[in-house]
């Protein structure tokens, strides 16, 4: 049979028979398709702490037992749900790490900083890159309200250690070598020796030479009304420019000064 054969009876079938077995298994296909992302998906909300009814002060945790079996990362996020409706005002969650693919035990929660009533809980598991994959949602009455005891609801056994787990997961999991720490030490020392060195020279030098030490300051200026205009407006990134900018500047003068220093030696 030729190709051009082929899909003549598939895009216009005269035989119903071939039709009827064509449909079959395409049918069978999707089936087995479904099949396999249930099989390497298997979620299950085992329990809560506190049980349910459970009467929590503000912005205590209601933590969610997570069994899992997955092919890929997942992460798990917890929401409240009241008549239906996901009660996102006031809410705290879990950072929702990824969990390594397998089989394993999560652990997710959700807090209310004001007085909220929930009926139920509704975990969404995500892939690694936060795609939504399905939700989950447990029944359950859970009431937080405004008092004055510090005292928690007391936290069942698995609670402290997969939240001990869920913070590892947080960290960084490599921190800074002594090189690198001192690679930021230098950038941020290369500031004030710049200023210093830029306003001496100004002062020492004269004729051409003044005029030659002035060349970096078209570009510290700029770069320091920026920054002092960034930290006015409150912006947590102010000093990153001049931090990374201010060597290049330094080495400018030191170049200047460099080749003053060479002519004047001959």
């Amino acid at each position: 049979m030729t190709w051009s054969r082929f899909f003549s009876r598939v895009l216009y079938p005269h035989n119903e028979s071939f039709k009827t077995k064509f449909l079959l298994i395409v049918l069978i296909g999707l089936l087995l398709s479904y099949a396999t992302t249930v099989r390497a998906l298997n979620v299950e909300l085992r329990e809560t702490s506190p049980v349910s009814p459970a009467l929590l002060h503000q912005d205590e945790a209601l933590y969610i037992l997570i069994h899992y079996q997955s092919e890929q990362p997942l992460r798990f996020q917890a929401m409240g749900i009241y008549n239906g409706q996901e009660i996102k005002a006031n809410i705290r969650m879990n950072p929702s790490p990824a969990y390594p693919a397998g089989e394993d035990q999560a652990i997710a929660w959700v807090s209310y900083y004001k007085e909220t009533q929930i009926d139920s809980v509704k975990v969404s598991v995500y892939d690694a890159n936060w795609q939504l994959l399905e939700t989950q949602s447990i029944p359950l009455s859970a009431t937080w309200q405004k008092d004055n005891n510090s005292l928690s609801n007391p936290k069942a056994s698995w609670v402290n250690e997969l939240n001990r787990q869920q913070q590892a997961r947080v960290k960084p999991k490599q921190s800074l070598s002594t090189w690198d720490i001192l690679f930021v030490q230098l950038l941020c020392f290369s500031i004030p020796i710049y200023w210093i060195l830029q306003l001496r020279l100004l002062w020492k030098w004269t004729g051409r030479w003044r005029r030659f030490a002035c060349i970096p300051l078209f570009i510290s200026l700029p770069l320091l009304v920026y920054t002092v205009f960034a930290l006015f407006l409150g912006s947590n990134l102010w000093p990153l420019l001049m931090i990374f900018i201010t060597p290049f500047t330094l080495l400018m003068l030191l170049i200047i000064m460099s080749f003053k220093r060479m002519r004047s030696s001959t």
